[in-house]
């Protein structure tokens, strides 16, 4: 075989570092570009609800005669408007609805969740610079000092490299995660804001945006209970709904169906079916978000009217699975809260001597109230008999937690009456746990 001439060779080595550059290209950037008669910078795609935004520093905005030009690879100069400035030189800018899709290339991951860690172990990231006409470039940067809470100051890691006035706006990274915004340069010293503050003050702006899925995956630790919020699958239109649900379909036998709710956490349900002409039998269970089962709610016919109660644990997608297992029909079936999180547990759920309290609970919830006792006290709890039934087990516990003892266990349709006593001074609590069906319980607390 003959030798390779030295141009082949050259050319070997050119075509391999070029495939070694394209495969270790990062895919990290900043989002846009920004541009006024008066400043130029560069700004940070936010998709919130069915909504554009933009961040991007105050001063870059400020000067504009009411609109902000904002360019990405593929939109040239769309005009966004100032939403709102922050005393921390950040403005908020919204797009138009016909340029919602710039948001699908947004590098926005979470609320910065990661930032104070990241910052607390990492001195080195990546500065991004995006060019009007879709150009991306870097510069490697060092954290030369870090504030307890805010903003922390970058260096070029190249000392023939500069951080200029223009590029305000341009995004941080470590890694690929997003950890401050670039705002201002002096003396060759950047000033960055960091992600989680953003994230913090415009918070309440953009809660009035946001879908009902947005706000309660903002409060959960847990992202992967929401699974509809994958950036790859988001769409406003199809995010299950905190508000009541209808479902509806036909089933046959070996068939699976499921539908997806969403739940705040420790919440009662009531599953309603209406009855219909074509019959099925079906078996119907719910799972967490993790895929946990929570158990069947039942089996049912769908000929007849039916109601079933459960209860979540965990804030999340939630999924109703109807599986077929005789003949063929159709179902309909009506999800209603029952208790939100805040009847069941809330700081307002006190109940005093003579009081009589009310509300819902079902199976895997508990409601708690908290009463006060000077120490050695006898006490009645009466309860009235409700129309709606369930299945409860009634408990009390002493200041330090620990439990009393199980008062009854008993349905709600029934009229009740239980005795306890108390030997510790300070706040006790009742817990009324439901341990099967959905129902309503009327409880009164009497000194003896």
């Amino acid at each position: 075989m003959s030798k390779p001439s030295k141009q082949a060779s050259k050319l070997f080595y050119v075509i391999f570092a070029l495939m070694i550059s394209m495969t270790s290209y990062k895919t990290i950037a900043t989002d846009v570009f920004v541009e006024t008669d008066a400043e130029i910078g560069r700004g940070l795609l936010r998709e919130i609800g069915s909504t554009c935004f933009v961040y991007t520093p105050q001063h870059v905005a400020e000067n504009s005669d009411g609109f902000v030009y904002v360019s990405s690879p593929q939109v040239r100069n769309a005009e966004a408007s100032v939403l709102t400035y922050f005393p921390v030189d950040l403005a908020l800018l919204k797009l138009p609805n016909e340029n919602r899709e710039m948001c699908s290339k947004s590098s926005w991951q979470d609320e910065g969740n990661r930032v104070n860690s990241i910052l607390g172990v990492q001195k080195e990231g990546i500065l991004s610079l995006r060019e009007k006409f879709g150009g991306l470039s870097e510069i490697a940067v060092r954290f030369t000092r870090k504030e307890l809470h805010s903003y922390f100051y970058i260096q070029p890691d190249n000392s023939s490299q500069q951080i200029l006035q223009g590029m305000s706006g341009s995004i941080i990274y470590v890694g690929t995660y997003p950890v401050g915004m670039l705002v201002s340069v002096l003396d060759g010293i950047g000033k960055v804001l960091r992600i989680d503050t953003i994230a913090n003050i415009s918070k309440t702006v953009l809660d009035g945006y946001a879908t009902e899925l947005e706000k309660i995956a903002s409060t959960s630790v847990d992202k992967s209970a929401f699974p509809s919020l994958n950036k790859q699958k988001k769409s406003v239109e199809h995010q299950p709904s905190l508000s009541n649900n209808a479902f509806r379909g036909e089933i046959a036998q070996g068939q699976v169906v499921e539908h997806r709710f969403v739940t705040r956490g420790h919440t009662a349900f009531k599953l309603t079916h209406k009855r219909q002409s074509m019959n099925a039998r079906v078996n119907i269970y719910v799972y967490s978000p993790s895929g946990k089962k929570l158990g069947q709610l039942g089996s049912l016919q769908t000929k007849n009217d039916e109601y079933l109660g459960f209860g979540t644990v965990d804030a999340g997608e939630h999924t109703i699975r109807i599986e077929g297992s005789a003949w063929v029909g159709s179902y309909h079936l009506t999800l209603e809260e029952m208790a939100s999180p805040e009847q069941l547990i809330g700081e307002q759920n006190i109940i005093g001597d003579g009081d009589s309290v009310t509300g819902f609970v079902a199976q895997n919830t508990y409601a708690e109230y908290k009463f006060v006792t000077r120490g050695n006290t006898a006490f009645k709890l009466t309860h009235k008999r409700q129309s709606m039934n369930a299945r409860v087990n009634i408990y009390v516990y002493s200041p330090s937690g620990k439990k009393l003892g199980q008062l009854g266990s008993f349905q709600t349709k029934n009229d009740e009456y239980l005795g306890f006593g108390t030997v510790d001074a300070g706040e006790h609590t009742i817990r009324i746990e439901g341990s099967s069906g959905v129902g309503a319980y009327h409880l009164t607390l009497q000194k003896e």
